[in-house]
């Protein structure tokens, strides 16, 4: 008789982010999301997500700290995934974040979207905003923010298919 698979999985982690670090909570993720979902598509989008937003965090923190949270909810034969990073940054940085999510939000085509981020990075100095449009161009998730004093939440979330073990 096999495990039965949660119909609900959440975890977080907290810590200092570091190009290594990242690397490794990636696989964390994703080796755990594996054993959850039989979407291999879905995981790998999820990984995506966890890499970006954490490196977001990395870079834009304030005090370098850092507050991942992954939740898988499985209903029926699929299921919602998300991953939230949580950290304090500067209000310049808030600004900035603010206004490239509002962007993405906006737009209809989030592949044409990004394609623009991309031609746009190459002639700006400073942060390029394209993990964020990534996320929603490759990893095909929703994108949303909520910012209070100087900490910022950004939600990245999708429908998956089908439970592994369905």
């Amino acid at each position: 008789m096999s495990p039965q698979r949660p119909e609900h999985a959440r975890f977080s982690f907290c810590f200092a982010p570091s190009v290594e670090l990242i690397s490794i909570v990636r696989r964390a993720v994703t080796d755990f999301c594996r054993r959850v979902l039989s979407d291999a598509e879905a995981v790998a989008r999820l990984g995506l997500a966890t890499h970006e937003l954490l490196e977001n965090s990395m870079r834009y923190s304030r005090d370098g700290m850092a507050e991942l949270m992954v939740e898988v909810i499985l209903e029926g034969a699929g299921g919602r995934v998300s991953v939230r990073t949580r950290n304090r940054a500067a209000p310049e940085h808030l600004a900035t974040l603010q206004t490239a999510l509002d962007r993405i939000g906006r737009a209809p085509d989030p592949a044409a979207h990004y394609q623009r981020l991309i031609r746009e990075t190459a002639r700006r100095r400073g942060g390029s905003q394209l993990g964020l449009g990534r996320i929603r161009a490759e990893a095909d998730m929703a994108l949303a923010y909520e910012i209070e004093g100087t900490t910022v939440s950004v939600l990245a979330q999708a429908c998956v298919g089908a439970a592994a073990g369905a």
